[in-house]
């Protein structure tokens, strides 16, 4: 009869040529797993941080720039590149500014002052004229509203900078708040002043000699304020609180 074959042992042999890279191999698996639990802590912050800064909104408006970091000049200065002079037949002319849009609809929406555009509305017409600079684009006078002063121009075409993109973004008017109005076009100066009250309406005295009706006017806190409505040779311009516009204008 043939001897049975003995098993191998499976275990291996402190002798064996194959102890050592085991040895090895559980060092390097111990040195790393330490390392993990050093830096993951570190990579789930960071991709908490930015999967946290995903999910938040755009900024939009001057009052994220803040107040604090940015002079009143300074605000005005960026709220500028925002603003257009409004043209049209029927005598139309004068300023207005980027509001909000809808990027979902192709379209943005530009406040101004009512008056601007009343000699269009009494001919029966709504196209108008916005122009920065040398170029020029086609608006349709989407709403107005006599009691408020105001009136918003739409436009089918995504503007950048929106200076009122969240109806809740406005600054309530009060007595005394410093405030600046915001020129179109670089050969006008801004108009800085105080804002007065009287009756439920708000003027702007200023020294600036180009202020233009439509204009926007920016208020200490980095929002915008009013829209300037109606002009006096006394300098106290009539100023129409952005927030009236949430009667009739837009939804808010």
């Amino acid at each position: 009869m043939s001897a049975v074959p003995r098993p191998r042992p499976s275990h291996v042999s402190l002798r064996s040529p194959h102890f050592g890279a085991l040895v090895a191999a559980a060092a390097y698996a111990a040195a790393a797993f330490a390392v993990y639990q050093l830096v993951a802590p570190a990579l789930s912050s960071r991709q908490a941080v930015h999967e946290e800064a995903a999910a938040a909104p755009a900024a939009t408006g001057l009052s994220a720039l803040g107040p604090e970091a940015l002079t009143l000049r300074a605000l005005a200065g960026r709220a500028k590149t925002s603003t257009y002079v409004v043209e049209g037949a029927g005598g139309a002319h004068g300023t207005g500014f980027l509001g909000w849009v809808h990027p979902q609809d192709k379209a943005s929406f530009f406040l101004t002052a009512r008056s601007v555009v009343a000699g269009v509305l009494a001919s029966g017409g709504t196209q108008v004229y916005l122009k920065q600079g040398t170029r020029f684009w086609p608006a349709r006078i989407f709403r107005e509203d006599v009691n408020t002063g105001l009136a918003v121009l739409r436009v089918g075409a995504v503007f950048e900078r929106p200076l009122w993109q969240s109806p809740g973004d406005r600054n309530t008017l009060t007595r005394e708040d410093r405030a600046i109005v915001v020129p179109a076009g670089t050969e006008a100066a801004f108009g800085e002043g105080v804002l007065t009250a009287s009756e439920g309406r708000f003027s702007l005295r200023t020294s600036a000699e180009q202020i233009h009706l439509g204009a926007p006017v920016v208020s200490g806190d980095g929002r915008v304020a009013g829209v300037v409505v109606e002009l006096s040779p006394s300098g106290d311009n009539q100023i129409a609180p952005v927030g009236a516009a949430c009667r009739k204008i837009r939804l808010c």
